[in-house]
């Protein structure tokens, strides 16, 4: 996804009322940390109405300004990665050997680091299908029961609703913080950021501990341990799985971030992170994607039925407004018209709607239990807006068409040109309307030199996407945890 490095009304709303937030109240502590940022998801996800109902509000986007001076993303991330204070150098202790990572992360740990002391955060209830074969220096730490079990001392609680309300009383005429909601909102917030530092503070202090690896430091625990790493001075790795967002990203705090490519780590040098703590690494995701038994394109015509002879472009979908998909299948409906082209259309998990395409010739449905390599392996090109998919599909060989329409502000998915990434990184033609795109899948149906140059395109993004090395992923990324073990 990534994104650009301007400030727009949505940067200087969200950030501006998060810096409000976090230096406001920042007297509400437990063990030393500052319990509003561990909040950062859950407040977003609250003044969401607030900052799509303020975008054209002159006075207020001039306060903020006026108080915080944004001017670049990298501001925001520096004014919001507070930190605590150092309370005690586990680092230094020679008995910590242990890796402390999420479940996620499973696959790569149980390969590279089969005789290590690893320790397994579970968030959801324990799925022993997702960690079959686990060695037996492994063991799993089931986060939400240790929430459940732990009780919030009474005299903490009235100690945190007390400063809650003097804070309150003095932020009367805040846009936010004057709402009446708003503190029953924080109050039960602060219940849950008090327990989760409870659970994660006893499992570092209690385990030997050595070096933290998640794939995000904006939702707990992932906030909570990039928290707790730099009070125990333990360094904590960011290793991504999928490519990010800001609003995914900042504020990091984590030592170092083991990225995909050149991109990211530009991208993230933009932000204000030091290059000596962004190690180009790849994606261990991705590391083994192409490895496997997936459908051939013959069989891929069989199972939905698509005339073998005709070109097959895959639609990779994205869950973006209705409207937005709405247009992109009158563009695709418009430019096969006429064409000896199949359309496969692979939609989004999160996508529920239902687009009324049901009954068109030159469109197939991939049904949801169709893995997404079986379809990738089988078409000849994929489209997209900005899916992730797309990088997968490249390393499958395929050449990429990058649509490009309208994109209406939203919340989520459309408040920065993150959606244009794929266009910016020259990962395949762009369109932006629905003549572009037939003139183009027409050129690609006339032969097959067309096609060979957005295979060479993909080819060239991906060389700029992910890190080519001599070893794979999984075995640098093994080499530098290693470094940090020693």
């Amino acid at each position: 996804m990534l994104g650009g490095d301007e400030i727009n009304n949505h940067y200087l709303l969200r950030y501006g009322l998060t810096k409000d937030f976090f230096e406001s109240f920042s007297s509400l502590q437990y063990k030393n940390i500052e319990l509003p940022l561990l909040l950062i998801r859950s407040f977003h996800n609250y003044i969401r109405p607030v900052v799509d109902s303020h975008l054209n509000d002159k006075r207020l986007l001039e306060e903020l300004q006026n108080r915080h001076c944004f001017t670049i993303v990298k501001d925001i991330q520096n004014a919001l990665a507070r930190k605590p204070i150092l309370k005690e150098d586990f680092s230094v202790v020679s008995t910590r050997n242990a890796i402390l990572t999420t479940t996620k992360h499973y696959p790569f740990v149980r390969k590279q680091f089969p005789h290590n002391n690893v320790i397994l955060i579970t968030t959801r209830k324990p799925n022993h299908s997702s960690i079959t074969k686990m060695p037996r220096n492994f063991s799993v730490y089931d986060y939400r029961m240790q929430l459940r079990r732990a009780v919030v001392p009474h005299e903490a609680l009235q100690q945190l609703a007390k400063q809650t309300d003097i804070i309150i009383s003095q932020q009367r005429e805040h846009v936010l913080f004057g709402r009446p909601g708003f503190r029953k909102w924080l109050l039960s917030r602060l219940i849950s950021a008090v327990k989760t530092i409870m659970a994660l503070d006893e499992l570092i202090v209690s385990s030997p501990v050595r070096v933290i690896i998640d794939h995000t430091e904006v939702t707990n625990p992932g906030t909570a341990l990039s928290l707790l790493a730099i009070k125990y001075n333990l360094p904590f790795v960011n290793v991504p799985y999928y490519l990010l967002s800001d609003c995914s990203v900042i504020p990091t705090r984590a030592a170092y971030h083991c990225v995909w490519g050149k991109i990211h780590k530009n991208w993230l040098e933009q932000r204000g992170i030091p290059a000596d703590r962004i190690i180009p690494v790849g994606s261990i995701r991705l590391t083994d994607a192409t490895k496997g038994r997936f459908l051939s394109r013959s069989e891929l015509c069989r199972k939905l039925e698509i005339p073998d002879d005709s070109l097959i472009i895959t639609f990779l979908m994205q869950p973006y407004p209705g409207t937005v998909n709405k247009r992109l299948f009158a563009w695709i409906q418009h430019a096969v018209r006429g064409l000896h082209v199949s359309v496969i259309v692979k939609y989004h998990p999160l996508d529920k709607k239902s687009y009324g395409i049901d009954g068109d010739g030159n469109m197939y449905h991939a049904p949801k239990n169709l893995p997404l390599y079986d379809v990738l392996n089988g078409t000849d090109l994929v489209m997209t807006v900005s899916s992730t998919a797309a990088i997968e599909a490249a390393l499958f060989g395929k050449g990429i068409i990058v649509l490009q329409p309208e994109m209406p502000y939203h919340y989520n998915f459309g408040y920065n040109n993150f959606n244009s990434f794929l266009k910016k990184a020259s990962a395949g033609p762009a369109v932006h309307s629905a003549a572009e795109l037939k003139g183009l899948i027409a050129r690609l149906t006339a032969g097959k030199k067309m096609r060979r140059a957005l295979i060479k395109k993909a080819q060239g993004f991906l060389r700029n996407i992910l890190e080519e090395k001599n070893a794979s992923p999984n075995v640098f990324l093994e080499k530098f945890i290693r470094q940090i073990l020693m």
